[in-house]
């Protein structure tokens, strides 16, 4: 009997132990701001970080989800907010693949697309004379977004 304990402890370990080995870490800019996030794959297809750059460093998080029906894209859905330009809960949708990101906020009906454009691999860089993507004027439509969410507006 304490054997069997002993053995189910030791691959505990081993799992616990093969989660955080596989943790990796995920830095992009939102190409053309002056911020991104930085982002743990923690295992499972979640993620967990923050919305970083010129920002608050706001925590975001979120899991990689199929958004149209028989397309082979996942996006990471990374929900954050920016407390220096607003109270707003975003949405980014993130194609690692791709390198693309599409910010919505919401009203709690309809999803609203607000801002999208590519990732540049590597931790935002504030630059003079960049914006957040999320900052008021900064929203600007560079790829149409591809989320078939109910009542989506332009």
């Amino acid at each position: 009997m304490l054997k069997k304990a002993l053995i189910a402890a030791v691959a505990g370990l081993i799992v616990c132990g093969g989660s955080a080995a596989s943790a990796k870490t995920l830095k992009y800019t939102f190409h053309g701001f002056c911020d991104g996030v930085i982002l743990t794959e923690t295992g499972g297809n979640i993620f967990a970080g923050t919305h970083a750059g010129c920002t608050n460093n706001d925590p975001a998080g979120g899991f990689l989800v199929k958004v149209a029906k028989g397309s082979p894209i996942k996006y990471a859905a990374i929900a954050t907010s920016d407390t220096i330009h607003s109270t707003t809960v975003y949405t980014f949708y993130l194609d690692l693949k791709g390198l693309s990101w599409f910010l919505y906020d919401s009203d709690g009906v309809n999803f609203n697309l607000i801002n999208s454009g590519t990732l540049d691999n590597g931790p935002p860089s504030p630059r003079a004379g960049q914006v957040a993507s999320t900052a008021p004027g900064a929203h600007r439509h560079l790829i149409q977004g591809p989320l078939p969410l109910p009542n989506q507006n332009h």
